[in-house]
């Protein structure tokens, strides 16, 4: 298992440690955090991507039939 230091008192603690036996802090690592924000950065991108797939290349197609 990695070392690293705690964010606020660098203390060395495990690098998936839930808070830091020291001063206490949350996350002292910040690796949740960042997860978390590139979770939903992809889960964005996804959402973006299927919208723009469905608005240019599904929607022209469905007027064309719904139009004749």
């Amino acid at each position: 298992m990695s070392m690293i230091s705690c964010v606020i008192c660098n203390a060395r603690i495990a690098f998936d440690a839930d808070y830091c036996p020291k001063c206490g802090t949350k996350d002292p690592s910040g690796w949740k955090k960042k997860k978390l924000f590139y979770s939903s950065l992809i889960g964005l991108t996804v959402f973006i991507g299927v919208g723009l797939y469905i608005w240019l290349v599904e929607w022209p197609q469905l007027q064309h039939i719904l139009m004749k």
